[in-house]
């Protein structure tokens, strides 16, 4: 689609979305049966710039993830998200206002397995007292960007190249806002709802900016950018295989209806009330050929071409790799893994919720119009604490499984080690958070902004707590 440029656009939208990435992929589809007028108004292009970068400096823990600006561009992190729906806890929604219950969002996840064609037929297994089994499945087209194709819908307008910058309010109720093209020229937009459905940090930086106008219904809101989020990935050992035969069978990834499954332990630590996600990482010195193997497997799958057949004869090695990958599924149904090298034990943890953990802004601008933003990424020494007395209760789980021994990291002993190996897993959340009132976060349980009439949020930023599953199947429930 053409980028048409508008100077005073008096056509008013039904809905006006800010960002087009998962989230709005993921709204817009539902929404495409009420036919509505939807404008779209997308920062990027159809590919990553690299004007984008340096737009947000690290204060706290190294936060890989803000430095990251390929999500940036028509589609956002659609076509590089890996598909995983992993369904977050009980616990999860019991200690915190969601604004919905536990029940509701199981209702909600099913709705987002019935837009992708999914009957989930698998249960959470309790193998211990304090350890459960669960499996997480995968998309088998998780590129929505091309899959979905709003680009071709005719009720909606998809304007590129264009940063959404301000607000304009009369009295509570959004009326208009204010953009900035990449040829600099202002451009108004008026719409009947506005959604903001940017990632984490850049949702936060355009609320943050729009709370300094004077006629901001949120302009007292102290909520905004606080208790920012990721989940802490950590390698936290490696396991010396004892039962290779067992150990396979429990934990090597298998298909359902085309549908990819990683089967994973989750750990409850119930003093700090945090959620852990513990798998495996397999190391192969064949790392290289076999993602390309994987990769061919489903290019060839749903994309038949000779030429990707000619690739692999002609490769001894991932020709090699690629007919184990076959025959051991054909023998075992599962899909292979290659660990010649070291299995490493790898932790995805909730964090603790800290007010210092933050995103804030020092009027810095950038060449967009918008403001560079701080992270503030911090986490304390609970989680270190606790990884330590898991890595202990895992390994005497592992050897009565007769997986094998666990040789726990050093880098758990000291908190210098600690934070200088902490991973962000580019699930940043939180900063505008869910709440009953302004008081204690930013937006309501239907995700509109405190104190506004017509002003939503789609985006992980809501999140009053980040659990330890990929954050996209909630941020899809939440949607609906």
């Amino acid at each position: 689609m053409k980028n048409q440029k508008f100077q005073n656009k008096n056509l008013t939208y039904d809905v006006c979305i800010i960002g087009y990435g998962l989230a709005t992929i993921y709204l817009v589809n539902l929404l495409l049966p009420l036919n509505k007028k939807i404008l779209i108004i997308e920062k990027g292009k159809s590919r990553q710039s690299s004007n984008n970068k340096n737009r947000n400096i690290n204060l706290g823990i190294f936060h890989k993830a803000s430095t990251n600006y390929s999500g940036i561009k028509m589609g956002g992190n659609s076509s590089r998200w890996g598909g995983q729906l992993a369904e977050m806890t009980k616990e999860d929604f019991n200690k915190c206002f969601w604004g919905a219950s536990y029940q509701d969002f199981i209702k909600l996840y099913k709705k987002v397995y019935k837009v992708f064609g999914i009957k989930k037929n698998f249960q959470e297994k309790k193998i211990t007292s304090e350890f459960h089994k669960y499996k997480s499945i995968f998309l088998k087209n998780p590129d929505l960007y091309k899959k979905l194709k709003l680009y071709e819908k005719k009720n909606i307008k998809i304007v590129k190249n264009t940063t959404a910058i301000n607000f304009v309010f009369k009295k509570n109720r959004m009326t208009k806002i204010i953009c900035k093209n990449i040829e600099k020229k202002i451009i108004n937009f008026k719409s009947k709802i506005f959604i903001i459905a940017n990632g984490s940090i850049e949702s936060n930086r355009l609320m943050l900016m729009n709370k300094k106008n004077k006629k901001s219904p949120f302009k007292k809101n102290k909520n905004i950018g606080k208790y920012f989020l990721d989940h802490i990935g950590f390698y936290a050992g490696k396991l010396i295989i004892n039962d290779d035969k067992i150990f396979r069978e429990d934990f090597e990834n298998f298909y359902i209806k085309g549908n990819s499954v990683q089967q994973k332990i989750r750990y409850y630590d119930k003093i700090n009330k945090l959620n852990v996600s513990i798998e495996f990482k397999f190391i192969s010195k064949f790392q290289k050929e076999i993602e390309d193997a994987k990769n061919l497997l489903k290019d060839i799958k749903y994309k038949f071409k000779f030429y990707k057949i000619l690739k692999i004869i002609l490769n001894l090695k991932l020709l090699k790799i690629f007919f184990q990958i076959i025959i051991y599924y054909l023998r075992t149904g599962r899909i292979k893994a290659f660990y010649d090298k070291e299995v490493l034990l790898y932790f995805q943890s909730e964090q603790v919720k800290n007010s210092k953990s933050k995103i804030y802004l020092k009027n810095q601008k950038l060449k967009d119009g918008m403001d560079k933003a701080y992270v503030n990424w911090k986490i304390g020494n609970v989680e270190r604490r606790m990884f330590i007395k898991l890595c202990y209760k895992l390994d005497n789980y592992f050897k009565e499984k007769r997986y094998g021994n666990l040789k726990i990291s050093k880098n758990l002993y000291s908190n210098k080690l600690f934070y200088k190996n902490i991973l962000d897993t580019n699930h940043s959340s939180g900063g505008l958070q869910i709440s009953k009132n302004n008081r204690y976060g930013v937006c309501d349980e239907n995700l509109r902004v405190h104190g506004t009439k017509n002003l939503y949020i789609l985006s992980p930023s809501v999140f009053p707590i980040n659990g330890s599953a990929n954050i996209t199947l909630t941020l899809f429930a939440l949607t609906h």
